[in-house]
């Protein structure tokens, strides 16, 4: 009697190919993590500018607007790096609301 030969197939993946899949795996995650990262510090970085820019617009429309109005206290001109301009205090209709323009006198 001959002896049985049973051949078992064996499925599935080795250990090299899973090794290689999550090194490429891990490469892309790394990949999107800076990405990201440097996406946050950007923001981060235009968030102060935005913020100090803001300040000073307030600080100079305050300035303009106490220094520079007529007697109604509606317009003004100023003079501003050798540019004359005049200052218009703009509302809305409710008052909350209230920014000033700065228009090149010609």
């Amino acid at each position: 009697m001959a002896a049985a030969q049973h051949t078992i197939k064996q499925s599935g993946f080795t250990l090299i190919e899973v090794m290689v899949a999550v090194l490429l795996l891990a490469i892309g995650y790394v990949a999107v993590l800076e990405s990201f990262s440097t996406s946050l510090r950007r923001l981060a970085k235009d968030g102060v500018k935005r913020q100090a820019f803001f300040e000073q617009e307030v600080d100079l429309s305050r300035q303009l607007r106490f220094a520079n109005a007529n007697e109604a206290g509606d317009d003004g001109d100023i003079y501003l790096e050798g540019k004359i301009y005049n200052l218009h205090h703009r509302a809305s209709e409710s008052g909350l609301l209230k920014s000033l323009k700065l228009v090149v006198v010609q």
